[in-house]
C-alpha cells in the first residue's frame, strides 16, 4: 500500500495490497461528525485512489479500481471489481456498482448500476414532496441494468428500470423504464434498435453480453 503523509484513515479501515491513496483523500469518514466509524470500510487490491477523493465509512470497494481526483462515495457504497469512479462523481448512500462500470456523473443514494454500464449524467429522485422532511421518505431510485450507456448532462428520474444495452443519449430526459436494445433522445422518446437510422445502429456496443 502506498501512502501519503497527508491521508487521512479512520478506524476501520482495510486497504489492499498494491493500493495507492494519493494526497489529501479521507477514508471512512463517520456517518455523525464527532463520533468514531461503527461500520467497517474496505478496498481492495491494486486500487488507486486519487487526489481530494472523500470515502464514507461501510464503503466496500473490490480490486483494480480508479476513483479520480475529487471523488465522493457514500456511506455504505458497494462498488465492484475493475470500476472507474471518474469526473468529480458523487456517488450517494448505499447504492451499488457492478464490475467494469464506468461512472463519471450523480449517482443518488440506493441507485443500481449494472456491470459494464457507462453512467455519464445524472441517477437521481423525482422528489414528489419537497415539503417532507429531508429523510420522512425514502424515495425510489433509478436500476440500470448492464452494458447501458447513459451520456453526459442526461437525467434519470426516480424509481425506472434501464434494460440492457440501453442507450440514453447525451441530455435526454428519462422519466419511465426503458426496454432494453432501446435507445433514448430528447423527453423519454424511446427507439428501438431496429428502427435507428444512423450510425449508433452499427455499434458494437449493442452486441455485449
Amino acid at each position: 500500500m502506498k501512502l501519503q503523509d497527508n491521508v487521512v484513515v479512520y478506524d476501520n479501515v482495510q486497504i489492499g495490497e498494491g493500493t495507492s491513496l494519493e494526497h489529501f483523500s479521507v477514508i471512512g469518514v463517520p456517518s455523525q461528525v464527532g463520533k468514531p466509524s461503527l461500520r467497517n470500510t474496505e478496498i481492495g487490491n491494486n486500487c488507486i485512489i486519487g487526489c481530494h477523493v472523500t470515502i464514507f465509512e461501510g464503503v466496500s470497494i473490490g480490486s483494480n479500481c480508479l476513483l479520480d481526483d475529487y471523488v465522493n462515495i457514500g456511506e455504505g457504497v458497494k462498488i465492484g471489481n475493475r470500476c472507474k469512479i471518474i469526473y468529480g462523481a458523487k456517488v450517494m448512500d448505499a447504492s451499488c456498482i457492478l464490475n467494469d462500470a464506468i461512472v463519471g456523473g450523480f449517482v443518488c443514494e440506493n441507485a443500481q448500476i449494472g456491470s459494464h454500464s457507462r453512467v455519464f449524467g445524472n441517477l437521481v429522485h423525482a422528489h414528489t414532496n419537497p415539503s417532507a422532511g429531508w429523510d420522512d421518505v425514502v424515495e425510489a431510485s433509478p436500476l440500470i441494468g448492464p452494458n447501458v450507456f447513459i451520456g453526459f448532462g442526461a437525467t434519470v428520474i426516480g424509481g425506472v428500470n434501464i434494460g440492457s444495452n440501453a442507450y440514453i443519449a447525451a441530455s435526454a430526459v428519462v422519466t419511465k423504464s426503458v426496454p432494453e436494445r432501446h435507445i433514448v433522445v430528447g423527453v423519454n422518446k424511446m427507439i428501438p434498435l431496429d428502427k435507428w437510422s444512423g450510425k449508433l445502429s452499427k455499434s458494437p456496443f449493442f452486441e455485449r453480453k
